[in-house]
């Protein structure tokens, strides 16, 4: 069996171990960078669970079908209305 790189603390002493300042510091940089993570999570989470907008949302996809599939149409058919216009319109 290998060794371990993992270097390991040696056991507690009785009462409370005392940090060097760097070690402090790095623990609070470390404690604010996981409170972050923890704030951004449920940020996305939140905004993933929402559902206020998602009827707007479903109208507007179907409104720009209904636009989309219109032009089209007229773009294909505007010749032939054009023409079926203009001799009811010579008729009267």
């Amino acid at each position: 069996m290998r060794p371990s790189r993992i270097s390991r603390r040696p056991p507690a002493a009785e009462g409370p171990i005392a940090l060097s300042c760097s070690e402090e510091r790095g623990r609070e940089t470390v404690e604010k960078v996981i409170a972050v993570a923890d704030r951004t999570w449920l940020t996305i989470a939140d905004l993933r669970d929402r559902e206020e907008g998602q009827a707007l949302v479903e109208y507007a996809l179907l409104l720009s079908l209904i636009a989309v599939a219109s032009i089209i149409i007229l773009q294909a058919l505007g010749l032939q209305v054009a023409n079926i216009f203009s001799s009811v319109n010579s008729q009267l």
